[in-house]
């Protein structure tokens, strides 16, 4: 009587730990994993290095780097960046795909 109690009662158990995984199981799959997203453009906009005063925009990598004055940034440069960017936002988790579709629509980069 006793060996059968026992074993009633880990069956209980062990059919209440297989529902709780299957719920689990269910819920996971249902729930999209978030994943990174990286910016497609790369202009001085997102850039740590980027300083405004006014209408115009200075390069700050200069006077970290070099020891010298901050160079003014010309527009065609500002738009499609150089090759000493430091981006001030690498990447975001998006679980939704909605920040990955908007950069993806809109040509758009992470600032």
């Amino acid at each position: 009587m006793q060996k059968r109690l026992g074993t009633v009662l880990l069956e209980a158990m062990f059919l209440d730990m297989m529902e709780i995984s299957a719920r689990f199981t269910v819920r996971t799959k249902t729930t999209k994993m978030p994943c990174e997203v990286r910016s497609k453009k790369r202009s001085c906009f997102g850039c740590l290095y980027l300083q405004r005063k006014g209408l115009s925009s200075y390069c700050n990598w200069f006077y970290k780097h070099k020891f010298q004055k901050m160079k003014q940034i010309p527009e065609d440069i500002l738009k499609k960046g150089c090759d000493k960017r430091e981006p001030s936002v690498e990447s975001v988790e998006d679980s939704t795909g909605i920040i990955q579709s908007i950069i993806n629509r809109f040509d758009g980069e992470l600032i």
